[in-house]
C-alpha cells in the first residue's frame, strides 16, 4: 500500500511585495489584503479590505463593516454588526431612539456561522427576527462583556456604537487549499513555488490490517449472499419450480413478496397453514400472502406440484383465486386474491356484529358456498376435498358474495409433514367418522358445511356458551319444534306475521337439511350438489313471498346489507 505521496496544486496568485500587512494593531493575512493586487483577485470575493485612519489606532473594514479579527486556519472573521433597536422612556412611550432595519450585504465568501453565533432579542413584548434571501443562514453572537448596564437607565445599551460582535465563516470557493507554516512575521503569504499537499503516513501494518479486514468483510457478505442464493435455488427445484413455471403458473421471488407485503408488516389472519399477510402487487390489485408456519423437510415435489396445479386449474366465482406462489422457501408461500369484508365467522360472530343479515342474504351466502364445494367435488371427474370447511374459511367480498378459501391448504400441511391425507382443521367442524376411521371424503366436507348452515340460522358459534356443541345441541332438540325454533336467530324473522310464518318454515327446512348433513352414516348425507338444489328451493319460497311481483333472480339482484 502507498505510504506517502505529494500532490501539487495550481499556483496561487501572489500579492505585491509592498502590500500593507497590518491596519493599526490588526494583522492582515492573505488572501485578505489592502489595495490593488494585494488580496485574492475578484471583486465578488470581497477579500479587498480598507483601513480607516480616522480612528486611533486605525480600524480595518470590509465595506462599512468593522473587522475585529481574522482567523486564517479556522476560516473565520469576527466583525461588529449593527443592532436594530427601539428604546422607551420611563413612561413606557417610544423615545426618539429608533433604528432602521440594518442590512448586512455580505459578498460571496462570507456566511453567518451557524455554530459560533446566537440570535438574541432583549426587551418586553419584543419580536426580533433575521430576514435573509434564499440560501442564507446565520445568527448573532455576543458575550456579556460586550454589553454594560447603566444604573440610571431602564434598558441595556452597548458602550459606544450600537454594535455587537458577529462571527462569519469564509472560504475561497471552487479551489483547493493546503495548510501553510507562518513566517516570523506571522505571514502566510505563498511562495512562488506550488503549494504541496502531503498525504498522511500510516504504518504499513495498520494499512494491511485495515485492508485485510475490509476485503474479508466483502468476501463474507458475498459468501452469505451466495449461500442464500443456492438455498433458494434448492427450494425452488425441490418445490417443482421448473415444472410449475412451464405450466404458466405465476411464480414470485422471495424478494418480490417482501416488497409486496412491505416485509410482512400487516397480518390479517392465521390458520392451519400459517399466517396471512396483506400485500399489494400494484395500486389496483391487493393480495393475501400465506406464509407457512410448519417445517417441510419431507415435502414431496410431485404431491405439491399436483396440489398447486389443481388449485390453479379450478376456477369458480365462489372460490378464492390463487394468484401465484413463491417456491424459494422451505414450504412455498401462496398468493391469493384479497377479499375485503373478512370471513363469515367475523360477520356472524364478531364483537361488533357489523351486519344485519336478512334471511335472503344468508341463503345467498349458503348457496354460493355450497356451489363452490360442489364444483370442487366434481371438477374433472375427481373428488377434490376441501378438508377445512368452516365459517372462518368462507370470505365475503364488498357485496357479501361468498368465496371459499383455504382449499387444499390442509392437504399441503399434511404433505409438508409427510403424513397420509390428514386434516389440520378445526375440531368443532371435523367429521366424527374421520376421527374414528381416519378416512376423509367429500361427505366429510358435507358434515362441516352442515355446521356452517346451523351458524347461519342460529348465529351461534360451533362451540358456544363455553363448552356447548352447536351440532349436538341442535340435533338433540330438532324434533322438539319449540326448542328447535328457540335456537333460531330472531333477527331473521319479519314483523309481518304472514312473512314471519314463511320465514320460520324456511328456517325449519334449512335446519332439517343441516341435520341430514350431520348424519353419522355418511351414506345418509346429501351430496353438495343436492345441498345446493335444496337451498335454492328454500330461497325460492322465501324470495317469492318477499318479492311476489318479481322473479327470484330479480330479488337477489336487489339485495343489500345495512350496517348497524
Amino acid at each position: 500500500m502507498a505510504a506517502a505521496a505529494d500532490m501539487a496544486l495550481p499556483p496561487m496568485p501572489a500579492p505585491r511585495p509592498d502590500c500593507p500587512s497590518t491596519c493599526g494593531d490588526m494583522y492582515i493575512p492573505y488572501p485578505f489584503g489592502i489595495g490593488d493586487n494585494c488580496s485574492w483577485p475578484g471583486e465578488e470575493y470581497g477579500f479587498n479590505l480598507s483601513c480607516n485612519y480616522s480612528f486611533n489606532p486605525p480600524r480595518l473594514y470590509q465595506g462599512n463593516i468593522e473587522i475585529i479579527s481574522i482567523k486564517l486556519e479556522a476560516g473565520e472573521i469576527r466583525v461588529f454588526s449593527p443592532v436594530s433597536y427601539i428604546c422607551y422612556n420611563s413612561s413606557n412611550t417610544t423615545a426618539n431612539r429608533i433604528s432602521s432595519i440594518w442590512k448586512l450585504n455580505f459578498v460571496e465568501p462570507f456566511l453567518m456561522s451557524h455554530t459560533r453565533n446566537a440570535f438574541i432579542g432583549i426587551g418586553c413584548n419584543t419580536v426580533a427576527f433575521i430576514d435573509g434571501g434564499e440560501g442564507e443562514e446565520g445568527r448573532y453572537h455576543f458575550k456579556r462583556r460586550d454589553l454594560t448596564r447603566v444604573a440610571n437607565r431602564s434598558f441595556t445599551d452597548r458602550v459606544g456604537d450600537r454594535t455587537i460582535p458577529l462571527v462569519l465563516d469564509w472560504a475561497i470557493r471552487n479551489n483547493g487549499s493546503c495548510r501553510m507554516k507562518l513566517g516570523d512575521d506571522k505571514s502566510a503569504k505563498p511562495a512562488a513555488s506550488a503549494c504541496q499537499v502531503q498525504w498522511l503516513n500510516m504504518d504499513p501494518v495498520y494499512m494491511f490490517v485495515f485492508a485485510g479486514t475490509f476485503f474479508a468483510s466483502v468476501l463474507a457478505c458475498l459468501a452469505i449472499m451466495e449461500v442464500k442464493r443456492r438455498k433458494q435455488k434448492k427450494f425452488f427445484d425441490k418445490n417443482g419450480g421448473e415444472i410449475l413455471k412451464s405450466m404458466g403458473i405465476n411464480i414470485f421471488t422471495e424478494r418480490q413478496l417482501k416488497k409486496i407485503t412491505n416485509r410482512y408488516s400487516t397480518p390479517i389472519g392465521e390458520g392451519a397453514f400459517g399466517k396471512v399477510f396483506l400485500g399489494a402487487i400494484d395500486a389496483a390489485q391487493r393480495v393475501a400472502v400465506k406464509r407457512s408456519c410448519v417445517k417441510g423437510e419431507a415435502l414431496r415435489q410431485e404431491d405439491f406440484v399436483n396440489e398447486i396445479t389443481i388449485q390453479f386449474r379450478i376456477s369458480h366465482a365462489n372460490l378464492v383465486r390463487l394468484v401465484g406462489c413463491c417456491l424459494e422457501t422451505d414450504i412455498p408461500m401462496l398468493v391469493f386474491e384479497f377479499v375485503p369484508n373478512g370471513s363469515l365467522y367475523n360477520v356472524l360472530h364478531g364483537t361488533n356484529k357489523p351486519y344485519n343479515l336478512s334471511l335472503l342474504m344468508r341463503l345467498d351466502i349458503a348457496i354460493g358456498s355450497a356451489e363452490a364445494l360442489a364444483y370442487m367435488h366434481s371438477h374433472g371427474g375427481h373428488n377434490h376435498v376441501h378438508g377445512d370447511v368452516k365459517s372462518g374459511n368462507i370470505l365475503l367480498d364488498e357485496n357479501l358474495t361468498p368465496k371459499v378459501s383455504d382449499f387444499g391448504s390442509s392437504k399441503l400441511v399434511s404433505i409438508a409433514m409427510h403424513a397420509n391425507w390428514s386434516v389440520a382443521g378445526d375440531m368443532n367442524y371435523i367429521d366424527p367418522v374421520y376421527i374414528k376411521t381416519g378416512r376423509f371424503t367429500v361427505k366429510s366436507d358435507v358434515y362441516s358445511f352442515g355446521v356452517v348452515l346451523l351458524e347461519l340460522i342460529t348465529r351461534k358459534t360451533a362451540k358456544y356458551d363455553g363448552c356447548r356443541s352447536l351440532p349436538i345441541d341442535f340435533v338433540m332438540t330438532y324434533k322438539d319444534e319449540h326448542k328447535r325454533r328457540g335456537m333460531y336467530d330472531r333477527y331473521i324473522l319479519s314483523e309481518d306475521d304472514a312473512q314471519s310464518h314463511v320465514y320460520m318454515d324456511c328456517l325449519d327446512r334449512v335446519g332439517e337439511l343441516a341435520v341430514r348433513c350431520l348424519k353419522e352414516d355418511v351414506e345418509e348425507r346429501p351430496s353438495m350438489a343436492e345441498v345446493v338444489e335444496e337451498l335454492k328451493q328454500v330461497k325460492s319460497v322465501a324470495c317469492g313471498h318477499s318479492c311476489p311481483q318479481a322473479s327470484c333472480e330479480t330479488c337477489t339482484v336487489n339485495l343489500s346489507y345495512t350496517p348497524n
